[in-house]
């Protein structure tokens, strides 16, 4: 009789044969895990990015609410609600059409500025100056000279710059009209006083002037500082730059303390939020028809130059859109042909360019979110809180509007 084979048994509770198994099953589950993971991944970046770089050609009207007829005033996107500002006062309208606010004034041709969450509104050669902020107004100061421009911060103190027979004066106020900084600049000594801005927080005050006295345009740029380290120097002034043959009729602060003057021939950015110094300049050899600028970005739109339309790429009535960020980088170039009424940053940084009937919508990254009519002329458009969404404020409706291929 054969004999029986015997069969060789294994014992699996050895400890290095059982630690093996695991970490092979360990390993297993893991690459499945991570697999999984990778795949989610992808397909989150890959929602992002089409929903970052998508182009839409339509929009719905989600709802509409309807409203007073607009009679002639300004508007603003302010936090996503819409601003309206006219000489007989100023009124925060929500998204639903609710008046959240209505502050009455008289006064001819106001002036705004908005800086975080405060509005300051000014009578041109006037004497009054309302400080505002989503609440409603926080403040009003009565001056006895002519106001020319006023510069809001982001914690409601204002930066005056006044006229009294042929002396300018820049003055700083809190919201409870206690004047905080005063000085005078006379023509005979320092020229005209083109434009000024006042940083964020109120520290930094920029001021460019013009000096015409040689028969060569000369703009000198100054900078004051009401903090620590203004205070040893003379009339707080920390620098002073000054550009030959240009002239420089803005300069704007950015969120983050740096600062950027915009000439007629050149941009020169800065950084430094104590001593501003000179970081980026950008020369043009083009004419800027539109400056549109919100905490983090500048826009620029110019003429076309001369090799864009001898290229065929431009004709005489198109224009080239550049956006940068604070450090002076383009984000962005765009050439359109078509004439607009104006460009204006969105609250979520959209650029949204009005042609009356017919709109352009640009990304932050330069994508073309949106070109196509609207239902008649656009008074101001607001964002709203999905990536697609926008409200329209019509001269009597507002509408929440989705985009849509």
């Amino acid at each position: 009789m054969d004999k029986k084979k015997k069969r060789d048994f294994r014992v699996l509770n050895n400890e290095s044969e059982y630690e093996k198994k695991l970490k092979a099953h360990r390993m297993r589950v893991g690459g499945f895990i991570f697999l999984l993971f990778t795949i989610l991944v992808i397909a989150v970046v890959a929602v992002i990015l089409i929903l970052k770089y998508r182009g839409y050609q339509h929009y719905e009207v989600v709802s509409e609410e309807k409203m007073e007829m607009i009679s002639e005033a300004a508007f603003y996107d302010y936090d996503g609600d819409i601003l309206k500002v006219s000489k007989n006062g100023a009124i925060l309208i929500g998204t639903d059409g609710e008046k959240l606010f209505n502050v009455s004034y008289e006064m001819n041709d106001p002036i705004v500025d908005i800086c975080g969450s405060y509005i300051a509104v000014a009578g041109s050669k006037a004497s009054d100056i309302y400080i505002m902020n989503a609440s409603g107004l926080k403040g009003h100061i009565v001056l006895t000279k002519k106001i020319r421009q006023i510069e809001v911060a982001s914690q409601g103190t204002v930066a005056v710059l006044t006229e009294d027979k042929g002396t300018y004066y820049i003055n700083l106020y809190d919201t409870d009209g206690n004047e905080l900084v005063e000085g005078a600049m006379h023509l005979a000594n320092t020229g005209y006083p083109l434009t000024m801005d006042l940083s964020y927080d109120a520290k930094l005050l920029a001021v460019s002037v013009i000096d015409i006295g040689t028969g060569r345009a000369r703009t000198t740029l100054n900078f004051y500082n009401f903090g620590s380290v203004g205070q040893n120097e003379i009339d707080n002034k920390v620098a002073s730059y000054t550009y030959e043959d240009t002239v420089v009729p803005r300069v704007l602060f950015f969120e983050d303390g740096r600062a950027v003057a915009v000439g007629d021939n050149k941009v020169i950015f800065y950084k430094g939020n104590e001593v501003p110094e000179e970081d980026e300049v950008i020369d043009l050899a083009t004419t800027i028809r539109a400056i549109c600028h919100n905490g983090a970005y500048l826009a620029l739109c110019c003429e076309p130059v001369k090799e864009e339309v001898a290229s065929g790429n431009a004709d005489a009535t198109a224009h080239v859109l550049c956006v940068y960020d604070t450090k002076g980088k383009e984000l962005y170039r765009e050439l359109f042909n078509e004439n607009f009424d104006s460009i204006t940053f969105l609250e979520n940084n959209d650029l949204f360019i009005d042609r009356g009937g017919r709109g352009l919508i640009y990304s932050i990254n330069g994508t073309k979110k949106f070109e196509g009519d609207f239902a008649e002329q656009v008074i101001t458009m607001a964002s709203g809180k999905a990536t697609n969404e926008y409200y329209i404020l019509y001269r009597n409706r507002i509408q929440r509007v989705r985009l849509k291929r």
